[in-house]
């Protein structure tokens, strides 16, 4: 059982080394790019993302120092390759943190009202 996870875990590191190759070229370090579009690509994957949660975060009363903040950008490497970074700049201590008194939810209006009985109409 032991062999068996060490052997799934060698054979784990070794494709993540190998998936970071590019035809013959060295290898690239995890996460990062070798162009900056690549690395642009991903950040706005990433803001795409944050933005969801913020969206749903709000949706669920959050207030608004404890929403997620700051863009993610692609940042060059002094090797040359590119990485993607959070900026948070001018965001409050507070953001991403728990909100220890969020807002009342509200429920949405219903669209159809129920019949007596549980029929639609």
């Amino acid at each position: 059982m032991k062999a068996t996870f060490l052997l799934a875990a060698a054979t784990t590191l070794a494709l993540v080394g190998c998936h970071s190759k590019n035809q013959g070229e060295t290898a690239l370090c995890l996460g990062c790019y070798a162009t900056k579009s690549e690395a642009q690509a991903d950040a706005d994957r990433q803001n795409a993302a944050r933005a969801q949660v913020t969206a749903k975060d709000k949706a669920l009363g959050v207030h608004q120092e404890y929403l997620p903040c700051g863009r993610y950008e692609p940042v060059q490497r002094p090797d040359g390759y590119w990485y993607v970074q959070e900026n948070r700049t001018g965001c409050p201590a507070t953001a991403g943190q728990l909100d220890p008194h969020p807002g009342p939810v509200t429920a949405p209006k219903a669209v159809r009202k129920i019949k007596p009985g549980g029929k639609m109409p």
